[in-house]
Order: structure tokens, then sequence, then C-alpha cells
């Protein structure tokens, strides 16, 4: 099974509109963006409902003032620590930030989903050779993986369902998710790393939350969120890291690759 990057994390809707079924990071670690003031007329125009922000940047939260974007703000707890050394200290952390938030009667993280980070992409680049590039981007035609009952036609479909299956045996068979982020590079691994195959994941992936639980959970609709809006120039680490936003976006503006914006 692929790794499953996960971000354990807080969601506080800040605007009075609900999380739209499907929104779009916005990250701002970049020195070419446009104002937070353009960014948000593009979702508007695109329309996008919903907008995640990985902190409170006033700048950001003053331009979304009245226009009907629905937000989640994460604060993240753990985030890429699982698996890891550090993994056994995340209860605590969270058990910090409830104590934190119930003191500022901010609520907390009891009855919340849990915010994961699902990446199809790097079970493929991984092990190319056994994880099918028509298995990560939803393109298979029938079951590729059988898991007793279960089987899979997409890679994104069994890395949430382990997640599921990993919360069930810890007591939490109640606890939704909501896939906080998920992306495929448009460059920097060759071949597989294309805009032409980058907007082929956003758009199923787009297509199968709209649709589709998981096997696991049929019934159960999953919330999610494409990363990102724009390719971060200054974001840390390796180059497929900068652009594994699948930015819809590039930081002048123009459209990388089409997806059917209509549908968020």
């Amino acid at each position: 099974m692929a790794p499953l990057w996960i971000a354990l994390a807080v969601c506080s809707i800040i605007c009075s509109r609900a999380a739209a079924d499907v929104g779009v990071c916005y990250g701002l670690h970049g020195d070419n963006l446009p104002p937070p003031k353009e960014v948000v007329a593009l979702y508007k125009h695109y329309g996008i409902q919903s907008m995640r922000l990985f902190d409170p940047n006033p700048s950001a939260l003053e331009a979304l003032k009245g226009s009907g974007i629905g937000v989640i703000l994460g604060i993240a707890v753990g985030n890429e620590v699982i698996p890891g050394g550090d993994g056994s200290t995340i209860a605590g952390a969270m058990k910090n930030i409830q104590t934190i938030l119930s003191s500022k009667n901010v609520g907390g993280i009891k009855g919340s989903p849990l915010m994961i980070n699902v990446y199809p992409y790097y079970g493929y680049v991984g092990d190319p050779a056994n994880v099918p590039l028509d298995y990560a981007v939803f393109r298979a035609n029938g079951t590729v993986v059988q898991d007793g009952p279960l089987g899979y036609s997409n890679l994104f479909d069994a890395m949430v369902d382990a997640f599921y299956s990993a919360m069930e045996k810890a007591g939490g068979s109640t606890v939704g998710v909501v896939v906080t982020e998920s992306g495929w590079p448009s460059a920097g691994k060759g071949n597989g790393t294309t805009p032409e195959i980058a907007g082929t994941y956003n758009r199923n992936f787009l297509a199968h939350l709209n649709a589709n639980g998981t096997p696991k959970r049929p019934d159960a609709k999953i919330d999610g969120y494409i990363f990102a809006m724009f390719n971060e120039n200054l974001k840390p680490g390796a180059a497929t890291s900068k652009i594994l936003d699948s930015s819809i976006l590039i930081s002048n503006l123009f459209i990388l690759y089409l997806i059917r914006l209509s549908k968020f």
C-alpha cells in the first residue's frame, strides 16, 4: 500500500457558507502571486465555492469578507509526521490543541472530521512497475486490486479505505474524513508529470468525489480540496513539491490546464 500522508487537523468554518464538496487550496509561498483580492475574484469567476487557507492570513481573510466563498482554516497537528518516529506525539498535541480551543470558546476537535492528504502520485512514482498510471489517475477500467470483498479501480479509494480501516481499529469507526489535499504534479518527473496528466487527475478526482464514496463506505460523502491554486516558487522542498500543487493557474494567471470549474 502506498504511504498515506496524513494531516490531522481541526477544521474551523470561518464564513457563514458551508464548505462545498470540492474546493481549492490557496497557498501564499510565492513572490509573484496576485494580491488576495484578485485571487478571491478568480475563485468567484470560475465558480470555486470553497477555499482552504493554511494560516489566518489577514489580507486573504479581509478579501474574503462578503464573498460567499466557504473557507476552512486548518490547524495542522502532525502534518506529514505519520509515518515517522514522531507519530506517537500527535495524540498529546491534539489534546493540547483541544484544551486551547476550549479555553477560547472556539469548539474543538471532538465531533470534527480528520483531515487527510491523499496523493496517489506518490504511490505511482514510488513503484511505477506495480502501480499502473491509469490506476493512479482514475482511468482504469474495472477492478485492479481485490481486497477480500472490496474491489478497487483507483488508488485514491484504496488509500482512503486504508485510513478508514486504521480508524476503525483505533475505535474511530464513526469519524468522518475531509481530503484537504490531493493533486498531481504538472512537471518535474518526466512523462508521468505533465499538464495533461495533472489535468486528468484533477478532473477525475473532482468527478469521483461528486459521484462516489469508497468501496468500504460507499454512502459516505467526502469533501475534498485540490492542491493548489498556484505554483508557489518560494515553497521549500523538491521541484515536484513546488508544483505538486497541480496548480489550476500559474502565477501570471495563464491557464495551465483546463478543469470544468463550474462543477465545484
